[in-house]
């Protein structure tokens, strides 16, 4: 990737392989697809090894989906459709926290 020239990735197309890198690997992100293959198993592995978790979706989430994924860890989500902002969305997730977003969202649909 031309944007972080000095950033190493990897890829995961499958769950199975997924785990397996994620078990394997420290990564300072974790990009997952959090409607796609068993997405929501996945960010659960990456909560459990205390990694931080961005999620992109190219379906609106419905509010039982959101709720879940907060309930694993609250990490950003980003529409696929943005993807030619994925660097300062990147470097917003190893920047900041997003507790108080999630929880400003959360006491809007209540």
């Amino acid at each position: 990737m031309t944007a972080c020239p000095n950033c190493t990735f990897a890829e995961a197309t499958t769950y199975e392989e997924a785990v397996k890198k994620l078990e394997a690997t420290h990564y300072d992100v974790v990009i997952l697809d959090i409607m796609g293959v068993r997405g929501f198993d996945i960010l659960e592995v990456a909560v459990r090894k205390d990694l931080r978790v961005a999620m992109l979706t190219a379906h609106a989430l419905s509010p039982e989906a959101l709720k879940r994924s907060h309930a694993l860890g609250p990490g950003p989500i980003s529409p696929k459709k943005k993807l030619g902002e994925i660097v300062p969305f990147l470097e917003d997730v190893l920047t900041y926290e997003f507790e108080p977003g999630w929880k400003r969202l959360f006491e809007k649909a209540a």
